[in-house]
């Protein structure tokens, strides 16, 4: 039952991306309360998941023309060293900070969000 539900997660997740919604900010939050992986865990979990997606809808603009490769050149090497960045600090960080802080950035982009659409 656990793989059925774990996979229907998954795909809600993908479909509200795919609308343009943050699903990966849910996916953690599913990760972490519902099938009881650490805050880490349910992060590389995440990114793994988001590469997928990430890499299929940059095939998909590719294909379509709406990328200008230099720019793209320029945003994976910035991203790159942030993520490299990222990884260095939250292997030193508390996992407990690391929870609290990813639930405030959650909370605060939900609610700019919804005061930017009022």
């Amino acid at each position: 039952m656990s793989v059925v539900l774990d996979l229907s997660a998954a795909f809600a997740v993908a479909l509200l991306c795919g609308l343009g919604v943050g699903g990966g900010g849910l996916f953690i939050v599913y990760l972490t309360l519902a099938a009881g992986f650490s805050q880490i865990e349910a992060q590389g979990i995440n990114y793994i998941f988001f590469i997928c997606a990430a890499v299929t809808s940059l095939i998909l603009h590719i294909k379509n023309g709406r990328i200008k490769l230099k720019v793209l050149l320029y945003i994976a090497l910035c991203g790159s060293a942030g993520a490299i960045a990222g990884s260095i600090c939250a292997v030193y960080a508390n996992p407990e900070f690391i929870r609290k802080a990813f639930g405030v950035c959650l909370l605060s982009a939900g609610v700019i969000t919804l005061l930017r659409r009022s």
